[in-house]
């Protein structure tokens, strides 16, 4: 595949996911908050029309992997952090967060799984920051990536201690990390040579 093809895949991907964790708390179970839910609540067991953020999750972890494999194929460590990444967030969207909707059956195995993935999603997304440091050529994407790893890590510690809001915090670590992504995965983006 086209280097070029696959980032703007993952540009598309990311203006989906923006346009779904934004619009679709109208259209989901009531009392929906952008705020206060994330986007694995939208996709949870029962939400309505949870499959919308469901296959947004896998859409955006198959561009994510195709744009990294092209950028990264030269540096096996961040490539297979970010794969990590990649996987967990597809896998995210086939096994569903625990019901937030009641009266709905709950499928506890599928939500340990969702909670599992959920997670390595965010680990490996830090680690993938971190990795970059370490492979970018220019000093102030070195800079970047240390940015982007230390506010993620800010921010999720900000879902888990103030989860009234843990809806905005996971929003604002989206954008900035598919923004940077898609920085990351550009023709422009400079790597170390390999080996160097």
């Amino acid at each position: 595949m086209d280097a070029r093809f696959a980032h703007l895949a993952l540009i598309a991907a990311t203006v989906l996911l923006v346009a779904v964790m934004f619009l679709l708390p109208s259209w989901s179970f009531d009392g929906s908050s952008m705020v206060e839910h994330t986007t694995s609540h939208l996709g949870a067991q029962g939400s309505p029309h949870a499959w919308v953020m469901n296959v947004t999750f896998v859409l955006v972890g198959v561009a994510t992997l195709l744009a990294a494999w092209r950028k990264l194929a030269d540096h096996p460590l961040p490539l297979l952090v970010i794969g990590a990444f990649a996987l967990s967030l597809v896998l995210m969207g086939f096994y569903r967060h625990e019901p937030l909707v009641a009266g709905g059956e709950t499928n506890s195995f599928e939500a340990r799984r969702h909670s599992l993935f959920a997670t390595t999603t965010g680990f490996s997304f830090v680690l993938f920051a971190v990795s970059m440091i370490f492979v970018s050529r220019r000093g102030r994407d070195r800079v970047l990536a240390a940015a982007v790893a230390a506010l993620s890590t800010l921010l999720s510690i900000g879902m888990a201690t103030l989860p009234d809001l843990m809806g905005l915090w996971q929003r604002t670590i989206f954008v900035m990390a598919f923004v940077w992504l898609i920085h990351v995965t550009s023709e422009r983006y400079a790597l170390v040579e390999p080996g160097s």
